[in-house]
């Protein structure tokens, strides 16, 4: 199936909530209508007789209006039948008038109307709108009765309200007026064209012509669905010749099935998407989405929403042992397949556009799965992806694994005023949709972002704050690529002294060599050690670096008690030792990317022992003093 079956299915699912407001979330539009801002609220007694105006506040603006195919396409002019644009509702412009006029005056007496209709309809004939909002001071108008360029209300979305005229007063609320525009809308088109099978449905159906856009409120132009439109002169060649669904058409769509897709979509959207990338949401510039929902309305974890599945468990509450995060896991992901049966289906949609207001809407991604499959490889991921991470407050090492964000950023971004940015936002919006797939369909990490990640984590001099989260999210990712490329966890988070790969015991080497100096320094000193400052070398020509780095310690050996001495001593020469035997050309070649999991578990191992060694001193103390 694709996404228009699923979005038509998970409108079906939810058609009783069509045209329900609920609190913090946007509703669900009904067949023939669309969420629109309105700006001016205005209510009518049951005769069409003026009662009041307010402005509406940005918190109630959302508003369910009746639409037609044409103005839910509103590229030209086409008059919505009951709300609408002062521009319309007033004489000011003659053809916009008209055409609103003639809509509302076609459905007010139709045998479908509703009382409510009838008032508005009663009360725009009474031409007197303009006057009655400048009296009540919510718009500027020129002497002539024309909208004031400088105060320019004439795009103000009026919505309606009328007293005594059955509940709920507000027409944006009122279902039996949706049903009422629905009815007669669908009888309209019914009488104008004929039927044909719908792709969508399966069924035979109205064809729809033109197809709503504004799925997404930020992207107001663009459109899922294009269709041919002579009046913008915007047309297919070829073999889309024409919009009514006969045999020269690929495919048709039926206007009820374009209608429940659209609503559903915008719906979904609107209340469930996951926005990729802080730095978009901030900049104001177009975002990318991820919707991931169940046509059944049961919750279902998003892709890209790792807060959502690890929210912060303090440190106190974090898992140290990998045995702890696999439980972790297994009981958060557990708590989601309860809301959800196997057998039921989860979506996951990617969409993006160009520009905001014209253009074609995207879906860059889409995958429909089982949700015990897709469970199963959302554990997967976050099971291999996990690793050790430094806790610098409480000096202990977490089990975490990286979101998508900061993989992404770690791997593209640069380090400013103590925050990891990206140079250009569809960029980084890009990068993470590739990852999607590496989480929702076990694919395997790009390798480019790997050798991103490396390239970064090697050149410590380049950050102030943010170097232990680069190393931490490159160790995690380059981890879990080669062992997916194995088959098998070859590489593990404990540090492995019988490993004999030769970059891993380079690491190893360059994390004794910057513990040897830095465990010496005084509290506060800040002054990074020579192995950090020849970091980048080392990765190039480890060999002649480390001999290099081994002369610059001498100092700082001395420094240390003999007993400490004598353990860093034999731990460098057993790193040698167990190098396989190869010539010194080999050795100095450039380092692979395992080089940092051998330089970061080193390292871990090292400052734990010494935690653990302090540790034991005072308790040493406390006996030697008779406390208990």
């Amino acid at each position: 199936m694709s996404i228009w079956q699923k979005a038509y299915e998970t409108y079906d699912n939810h058609a009783y909530l069509a045209g329900v407001y609920e609190e913090g979330k946007e509703p669900l539009s009904p067949i023939c209508h669309m969420v629109v801002n309105a700006q001016i609220e205005i209510t009518l007694t049951a005769d069409g007789a003026f009662y009041s105006a307010t402005l509406v506040s940005d918190e109630e603006r959302r508003t369910v209006i009746p639409v037609t195919e044409e103005s839910a396409d509103r590229g030209s002019i086409a008059a919505h039948p009951l709300s609408d644009e002062l521009q319309y509702l007033a004489e000011t412009d003659v053809k916009r008038h008209k055409l609103y006029i003639e809509l509302l005056t076609d459905w007010a007496e139709s045998e479908y109307s509703t009382s409510k209709v009838r008032a508005v309809q009663k009360y725009i004939l009474g031409g007197t709108i303009l006057q009655d909002l400048q009296k009540s001071n919510l718009i500027v108008l020129n002497e002539d009765m024309t909208f004031a360029k400088k105060n320019d209300c004439s795009k103000y979305m009026v919505r309606w309200r009328v007293y005594n005229c059955g509940d709920p007063d507000e027409c944006w609320r009122d279902r039996d007026l949706f049903k009422s525009w629905e009815d007669y809308y669908i009888d309209v088109l019914s009488k104008q064209r004929g039927k044909h099978l719908c792709m969508i449905s399966g069924k035979e159906e109205i064809i729809s012509t033109r197809h709503p856009r504004a799925t997404v409120s930020l992207y107001n132009g663009a459109k899922l669905i294009s269709s041919k439109d002579s009046e913008r002169k915007f047309a297919y060649a070829g073999r889309f010749l024409k919009p009514d669904g006969n045999a020269v058409q690929a495919a048709s769509i039926g206007f009820v099935s374009s209608q429940k897709t659209h609503c559903a979509l915008r719906w979904l959207v609107a209340n469930e998407r996951v926005t990729i990338g802080r730095a978009q949401r901030e900049s104001g510039d177009t975002p990318s989405f991820v919707v991931c929902w169940s046509p059944s309305g049961k919750k279902v974890y998003n892709p890209v929403g790792y807060d959502e599945l690890f929210p912060d468990e303090g440190e106190g509450n974090a898992p140290v042992e990998p045995s702890d995060y696999k439980q972790l896991l297994y009981d958060t992901i557990r708590g989601y397949k309860n809301l959800l049966p196997d057998d039921d289906d989860v979506c996951i949609v990617s969409l993006d556009a160009t520009t905001k207001s014209t253009g074609r809407l995207s879906v860059t991604y889409y995958s429909e799965q089982k949700s015990c499959d897709y469970y199963e490889r959302v554990e997967k991921w976050f099971e291999t992806v996990c690793f050790p991470k430094w806790s610098g407050r409480s000096s202990v090492y977490t089990i975490k694994s990286p979101t998508l964000w900061n993989i992404v950023m770690c791997a593209y971004g640069r380090e400013e005023n103590g925050v990891i940015k990206g140079n250009n936002d569809h960029f980084i919006a890009d990068q993470m949709k590739r990852l999607i797939p590496c989480v929702t369909e076990s694919a395997p990490v790009p390798l480019d972002i790997v050798r991103s990640l490396q390239a970064k984590a090697s050149q410590p001099q380049n950050y102030k704050y943010k170097y232990e989260l680069v190393l931490h999210t490159a160790c995690a990712v380059i981890r879990k690529y080669h062992n997916d490329r194995l088959n098998k966890e070859e590489w593990t988070m404990q540090l492995d002294t019988a490993k004999t790969d030769r970059s891993y015991l380079f690491g190893r080497l360059l994390a004794v060599m910057e513990y040897t100096e830095r465990s010496t320094y005084e509290k506060g000193e800040s002054r990074e050690p020579n192995a950090i400052n020849l970091y980048s070398t080392f990765c190039v020509r480890p060999r002649s670096t480390a001999k290099t780095l081994e002369e610059r310690i001498i100092p700082y050996m001395q420094k240390h008690t003999p007993g400490e001495r004598v353990y860093l001593r034999n731990l460098i020469t057993d790193i040698y030792a167990t190098f396989r035997e190869e010539d010194e050309t080999y050795l100095n070649r450039p380092l692979e990317d395992t080089y940092l999991l051998g330089y970061y578990l080193q390292r871990k191992e090292l400052y734990r022992s010494k935690k653990d060694k302090e540790t034991n001193n005072n308790v040493a103390e406390v006996n030697q003093n008779g406390n208990p």
